[in-house]
């Protein structure tokens, strides 16, 4: 017979912290609703507004999860990079006057090459000295 849990105590632990945030993921819609009798365009505008936000910071987090999780090193340079993308867009927007969607596909690209230079710079350093390199960038794009 195939166990669906495994058997650890760490790991049903895991397993409950990923029900309790699927289950806290499933009742946000219902929550966020209660007031559509109320202002029905403010309630739909606030479900898009949470939703969006939910998904941008869970692939920021995915992102230093990959960084810190897998190889162990820290870096503090993950907002530089959502700034740049974020200025990225507002600046083709506000002063290219260029539609939002073309602002959109062109800030991945601008971190990603942002991205690459620091990786270039902080390409040898380990541990701290790999930290201090990234908070010092990130200050420079701050």
């Amino acid at each position: 017979m195939i166990r669906l849990l495994p058997r650890s105590r760490a790991a049903r632990a895991r397993w409950g912290v990923v029900l309790a945030l699927l289950l806290f993921a499933a009742l946000i819609p219902p929550l966020a609703g209660l007031n559509e009798n109320l202002n029905p365009d403010a309630s739909s505008r606030f479900q898009i507004f949470l939703g969006t936000s939910a998904l941008v910071l869970a692939l920021w987090a995915v992102s230093y999860n990959l960084m810190l999780g897998y190889t162990g090193m820290v870096s503090f340079a993950h907002a530089a990079y959502y700034g740049v993308g974020a200025y990225t867009v507002a600046v083709m927007f506000k002063n290219y006057h260029l539609p939002i969607l073309v602002g959109l596909a062109a800030a991945p690209f601008a971190a990603a090459v942002v991205g690459l230079i620091t990786g270039l710079v902080a390409q040898r350093a380990v541990r701290l000295y790999f930290s201090l390199l990234t908070l010092a960038i990130s200050q420079l794009l701050f």
